[in-house]
C-alpha cells in the first residue's frame, strides 16, 4: 500500500519541481548519467532518466539522448513491457550509429540481447552476445571494455541455459570465471558481483564447500570495497545452517544483523531472522524461535522505511545537480521546501496509518526495551562463544584439519595481519606453524599434529626466528604474543 503512494507522491513531486527548475546542461546531464551508471534502475532513477532524456532533447544532446533511452528500455524489459523495450532501445541503437559512437553501440547491442533472453529468444540472444564479443575491440577505453566484458559473459551464462544445446558444467562455470576476471581487473570501481553468483550456483547444487569458497571470495571483495557486506555474511551464515553449524551460522547472522541494523535494511532483516528461527527451532530454544518469529514479522513492514528514504534520496540528487543562481534558484528551492514538507507530512501520516494497524511492530519496541535490559546476558553469551570457537580451533589444530588456517585467521584476524606485515613472504607452513605455536603448542605437539618430524619443526622455528628478526637468544613464543 504505502509504495503505491510513494510513487504517486513521487510523480507529484517531480511533475511540480519541473516548472521552477531549467533544462540541464550537456555537462549535468554526462554527471548525472555517470553517477547512476552502475545503479539498478528503480522508479525513482527511471524518473530522472526521463528528465534527462527530455533536457537532451531540447539541447539535441544525442549522446544524452541514447544513453538514457537504453536505460529507459532496460527499466520497461524488467517490467515485463518487451515491445517498448525493444522499441526505446532500438532506437537508440540508431541514435548511436549516426554518431557512430562505439560504446554506446555495444550498450544497446547487450540491452537487446538481454530483452531477447527474457523473452525466450535465447538463440537470438546468444547471437548478439557473441557478435558483441568479437567487436569488443572497438572500446578503446579500458575500464569500460573489461566491464562490457565481465556483462556479457554473465548473460552468456544466464541465457545459454535456454538452448536447445545446453551447455555443461564446466562450460556453465566457465563463463561466470571469465566474468569474475574481467570484473576483477576493475574491482577498484565497480562491486564483483561473480563470486556471490558463483557461490549461489554451487549452493544451488548442494555444493556447500565450493559455494562456501565463493562466498568468503564475495566477503572478501564486500569488505575491500566497503560494499554489500551484509548480503555475504548472510550468505555465509546461510551456508553454515545447511551443514549444521550452528554456531557459526549465529555468527555470520550476527555480523550482518548488525550491519543491516546501522543501515536499515530491512529486508535482509526480515530474512535474517527467518535464519534465526530455524535456527533456534533446531536448536530447541523455543524462546528465541518464538522472538525471532515477530521480529522477522516486524521488519517485514519496516520495509517501507527503506523504499520512502529510497525514493527521497533519489530526489535530492537530482535536484542537486539542476540548482541554479538568481531569481530562479530562490523560487525553485521554495518550490522544493513546500513539497519536501508536504512529502514529509504525508508520509508521517501514512506511516503512522499503517504502525497503527499493524500490532507486531509494537513487539518491535518492546523488544527494544528487552534487548537493553538483556545487554549483560548478551556479553556472558558473547564470551562463551569465544570460548567456543578457541577450543574448536585448538581441536582442528590437533585433527591437522585443513580448515584449521581459515577459523584460526576469523579468531584471530589482528595477529595475523600483523604477521604478515613483519614477513609478508612467509609461506604457508611457516606460518600454520606460526598458528600452532601462537596455541602454546610445543615443538613435539606440533610435530605429532602435522605427521613433520621434531627435527624438522626446529629447523623451522629456527628459521622463522631470521625470516622475523628475533634477535638471539629471543623467545619466538612471547614475540607472537606481542603481535596481537
Amino acid at each position: 500500500m504505502l509504495f503505491n503512494y510513494s510513487k504517486i507522491i513521487v510523480c507529484f513531486f517531480f511533475v511540480t519541481n519541473i516548472f521552477a527548475q531549467q533544462d540541464c546542461s550537456n555537462r549535468q546531464i554526462d554527471s548525472l548519467l555517470n553517477a547512476i551508471k552502475y545503479c539498478k534502475v528503480s522508479d525513482s532513477i527511471y524518473g530522472v532518466l526521463n528528465r534527462l532524456y527530455k533536457s537532451s532533447l531540447r539541447n539535441d544532446y544525442a549522446i544524452g539522448k541514447a544513453a538514457c533511452l537504453i536505460r529507459i528500455g532496460i527499466h520497461k524489459g524488467e517490467r515485463g513491457d518487451f515491445k517498448e523495450a525493444f522499441k526505446t532501445i532500438q532506437e537508440a541503437k540508431t541514435i548511436a550509429k549516426q554518431i557512430e559512437n562505439d560504446s554506446l553501440l555495444l550498450f544497446s547491442d547487450i540491452a537487446l540481447s538481454v530483452q531477447y533472453g527474457r523473452t525466450g529468444l535465447n538463440v537470438k540472444s546468444i547471437e548478439i552476445i557473441d557478435r558483441s564479443l568479437s567487436n569488443i575491440d572497438k572500446i578503446h577505453d579500458f575500464k569500460r571494455k573489461e566491464y562490457f566484458l565481465g556483462v556479457l559473459y554473465t548473460y552468456k551464462a544466464v541465457f545459454s541455459g535456454g538452448l536447445q544445446r545446453q551447455p555443461s558444467m564446466e562450460e556453465y562455470l566457465s563463463y561466470h570465471r571469465k566474468a569474475l576476471y574481467h570484473f576483477e581487473r576493475i574491482k577498484e570501481i565497480i562491486h564483483i558481483p561473480a563470486y556471490t553468483n558463483i557461490g549461489e550456483h554451487y549452493n544451488a547444487i548442494t555444493a556447500y564447500d565450493s559455494a562456501k569458497y565463493y562466498y568468503k571470495k564475495a566477503l572478501n571483495n564486500g569488505k575491500a570495497t566497503k560494499r554489500s557486506l551484509e548480503i555475504e555474511y548472510a550468505n555465509l551464515a546461510n551456508i553454515y545452517y545447511k551443514t549444521n553449524d550452528y554456531n557459526l551460522s549465529i555468527s555470520y547472522l550476527d555480523s550482518s544483523t548488525a550491519i543491516s541494523k546501522n543501515k536499515r535494511i530491512y529486508y535482509i532483516l526480515e530474512e535474517n531472522y527467518i535464519l534465526y528461527k530455524k535456527i533456534y527451532n533446531q536448536l530447541g530454544d523455543i524462546e528465541k524461535h518464538l522472538e525471532s518469529a515477530d521480529l522477522a514479522l516486524a521488519y517485514k513492514d519496516s520495509t517501507i522505511l527503506r523504499e520512502t528514504k529510497s525514493i527521497r534520496d533519489s530526489v535530492n540528487y537530482v535536484l542537486h545537480y539542476t540548482e541554479r543562481e538568481g531569481e530562479s534558484a530562490l523560487r525553485k528551492k521554495t518550490i522544493v521546501l513546500i513539497n519536501s514538507i508536504l512529502l514529509i507530512l504525508v508520509l508521517v501520516a501514512i506511516l503512522f496509518f499503517q504502525l497503527c494497524k499493524r500490532r507486531k511492530l509494537k513487539r518491535l519496541a518492546s523488544e527494544t526495551i528487552k534487548e537493553v535490559k538483556s545487554k549483560s546476558k548478551e556479553i556472558v553469551e558473547l564470551r562463551q562463544k569465544m570460548v567456543s570457537s578457541y577450543e574448536q580451533v585448538i581441536e582442528m589444530a590437533k585433527a591437522n584439519d585443513p580448515l584449521f588456517v581459515n577459523c584460526f585467521k576469523e579468531l584471530y584476524p589482528d595477529f595475523y595481519d600483523k604477521l604478515i606485515h613483519v614477513q609478508p613472504s612467509l609461506t604457508l607452513m611457516e606460518i600454520k606453524v606460526c598458528f600452532y605455536m601462537k596455541l602454546k603448542f610445543t615443538t613435539k605437539e606440533i610435530s605429532h599434529y602435522t605427521f613433520v618430524s621434531v627435527k624438522a619443526i626446529q629447523n623451522r622455528k629456527n628459521r622463522l626466528r631470521k625470516r622475523l628478526s628475533i634477535k638471539k637468544g629471543g623467545n619466538i613464543y612471547e614475540f607472537l604474543d606481542s603481535l596481537e
